[in-house]
């Protein structure tokens, strides 16, 4: 061959050889300083998730201390500290501070920014790490009626004994063997007449199951005899009022959660805070109740029916007590908002809480959960901000993976139910 081509063709091999060397390294390179981005990231979420998960904040009762801001708190935790609950139990009401969303207006919301400062990732108005905190319940139940009128909906629960009930886990696996307890309350409620007070009471029956292969069981639920007191089946028209609640309690090997059925009970947006119930469902027509203004609602000295995790019903007298101390710190004034406040301060085994509205002659029961969960999901994150630098202007959860996320779990109790919690943690760009 010819020396010059021989001289050519060496070149171009050393070359090609060079130029592969230098992109191995480059990308071993690349892969390892990620993975040591994601190293550093670990003591970091675990440390924001002990935060999250095992500290109750300071003051301790600042879930159902309304007179507190996020300008009050000394340091930032969900732990359940009065009283003391296990590891990983969250207190209930400490959760309702942190949800924010199209379903609740809440006035005693925390934003993310002030739980950063206490944490010590939010400084000169710029997150150093981002994060987002999110519950999931443990347990997924479906409560379909086999006669019609779907699953998980308003069905006419005097003509309907007969349920399918399906539990996964929050992977949406099948869970088998698990306990079912299924339970139909019945509230009755007849209005008081000139000085006499109006009389409210409550029954119920209870039906147990276990699921199958495919993680459901067939439910045969006694059909609702209301006799709370002088109201009974053929009394319960008219003035009379009555409601029914079928909820059903799922355990799986120490997994638990709960989900219900409610016929004359209306979905509201009310919040839980110790004392009080915060209802915004006033201020304009709620589809869901049909209740109208503020002007045209009704409220007298009511009682406030609760629904333990354990499914016993506590009943809790209750004053409506406007803008007047020391509830002007609850609704700021607004007159969308009312207040109730409660003889006894709500436990925190409470799932279930509701009451009786009286507008325009007509009973409304009234129903919320406890922590507020109309969607199933809590969350709380800082991805509502940007990231800076090379991913400047999308979103912070979104491109999480880019910037070498790390992501912490744990299961976690509230009351007796369990939730499957999750932080992810990033790395924020410089301002």
């Amino acid at each position: 061959m010819n020396p010059i081509f021989q001289y050519i063709a060496a070149t171009l091999i050393v070359v090609l050889t060079l130029g592969f060397v230098l992109y191995a390294v480059a990308s071993t390179s690349t892969v390892e300083l990620g993975t040591y981005s994601q190293y550093q990231l670990i003591p970091v979420a675990n440390d924001l998730m002990q935060n999250f998960v095992q500290e109750g904040g300071i003051p301790a009762n600042w879930g159902t201390n309304a007179s507190l801001t996020s300008g009050s708190l000394i340091n930032f935790g969900l732990a359940q500290t009065s009283p003391l609950g296990p590891a990983y139990s969250l207190d209930p009401f400490k959760l309702n501070r942190i949800i924010n969303n199209s379903f609740v207006n809440n006035t005693l919301y925390i934003p993310p920014t002030a739980a950063g400062k206490l944490l010590g990732i939010y400084q000169n108005n710029h997150f150093s790490y981002g994060f987002n905190f999110r519950m999931v319940p443990a347990l997924n139940i479906t409560i379909c009626a086999q006669g019609g009128g779907g699953c998980n909906q308003n069905v006419d629960l005097t003509q309907q004994n007969n349920f399918t009930i399906t539990v996964t886990d929050f992977n949406g696996q099948p869970a088998v063997n698990a306990i079912i307890k299924a339970t139909e309350f019945t509230f009755c409620e007849s209005p008081g007449s000139g000085k006499s007070p109006s009389t409210f009471g409550a029954s119920s029956n209870v039906t147990y199951g276990e699921t199958n292969l495919t993680g459901q069981t067939f439910g045969v639920i006694k059909a609702p005899s209301p006799n709370c007191g002088s109201i009974t089946q053929n009394t319960c028209s008219g003035n009379n009022q009555c409601a029914y609640l079928l909820t059903v309690s799922a355990n799986y090997y120490g997994l638990q959660f709960q989900n219900y059925l409610g016929q004359g009970v209306c979905k509201a947006q009310m919040i839980i805070e110790g004392q009080y119930l915060v209802a915004n469902f006033t201020g304009k027509s709620n589809p869901l109740c049909n209740i109208g203004s503020n002007n045209g609602v009704v409220f007298t000295q009511t009682t406030v029916f609760e629904v333990t995790s354990s499914l016993n019903v506590i009943l809790n007298p209750a004053t409506y007590c406007g803008s007047k101390p020391p509830c002007n710190i609850l609704n700021n004034g607004a007159k969308n908002y009312s207040v109730f406040q409660l003889d006894n301060p709500m436990s925190s085994s409470v799932v279930f809480a509701g009451l009786i509205i009286n507008t325009n002659g007509k009973n409304f029961f009234v129903i919320t959960s406890n922590p507020i969960t109309y969607t199933g999901i809590i969350e709380y994150a800082s991805d509502s901000l940007t990231t800076v630098g090379a991913n400047a202007g999308q979103q912070g959860l979104q491109l999480a993976q880019v910037n070498g996320a790390v992501t912490v779990t744990r299961y976690v109790t509230v009351g007796t139910n369990t939730w499957f919690a999750s932080l992810t943690v990033w790395r924020m760009g410089s301002p």
